[in-house]
């Protein structure tokens, strides 16, 4: 059993579409990911398509319905509290806060208050929330998306890595150094029209990421 999370951000990519939602899981399960995350609770929406980069928080209990039916673990990177508050009444066992949420200390405290698992992107070490027992730092790069990915050279303080990159070569020799958690931009078709689609892995793409780390996990044990 593989002890890294493979993680399929899917992001924007299913542009306020359930059924492109929905398949999105079930690909992703196809293509070995453990889990899938969607962007809940952000506050700035604005007009399409800026409001389909996140999934409506009415989704909750269909995504981890279709979750459970597909044997996938479904979370989310919550941004606001009301967020937290349908995640956790439909029952979403672990959580992402992103880089851009370290700043809401309320949202911060409140998600790891939940005692779950709680991930956390950042860039730079340390983070004092990381000193809570069930929060694990995940390396994310500043840029988005970058050209040139900065994997750390070793993954000491930090769990996992987050890609904002194309390819697979930097997801992979983060799981070389390390990382115990790996999330990639996940699409069904580069030709979506969303801002994430360019550097996303699809299908075959991730489902080869996962095979290859995890013949290299088993050189690591």
């Amino acid at each position: 059993m593989t002890k890294i999370l493979w993680v399929a951000e899917c992001g924007s990519l299913h542009k306020g579409d359930p059924g492109l939602a929905f398949e999105m899981i079930r690909q992703a399960k196809r293509a070995n990911a453990t889990a899938v995350k969607f962007q809940l609770g952000w506050e700035k929406h604005g007009p399409p398509p800026q409001a389909a980069r996140y999934a409506p928080m009415e989704w909750i209990p269909d995504l981890m319905a279709w979750g459970s039916y597909l044997q996938i673990g479904v979370f989310a990177s919550i941004w606001s509290l009301e967020a937290l508050e349908k995640a956790e009444a439909a029952g979403m066992g672990f959580y992402k806060i992103g880089h851009q949420a370290t700043g809401n200390d309320e949202l911060v405290k409140a998600i790891i208050a939940t005692g779950k698992p709680v991930f956390m992107s950042s860039h730079d070490l340390p983070i004092d929330a990381a000193f809570a027992e069930n929060v694990k730092l995940i390396y994310a790069s500043s840029e988005y998306p970058t050209y040139r990915p900065a994997v750390p050279k070793e993954f000491r303080g930090w769990y996992g890595y987050s890609s904002h990159s194309h390819g697979t070569g930097d997801k992979l020799l983060a799981v070389a150094r390390g990382a115990k958690y790996v999330e990639a931009h996940f699409c069904l078709d580069h030709e979506l029209v969303t801002r994430d689609a360019s550097f996303a892995l699809e299908p075959p793409e991730f489902l080869e990421m996962t095979i290859a780390g995890r013949e290299i996990e088993r050189f690591l044990q």
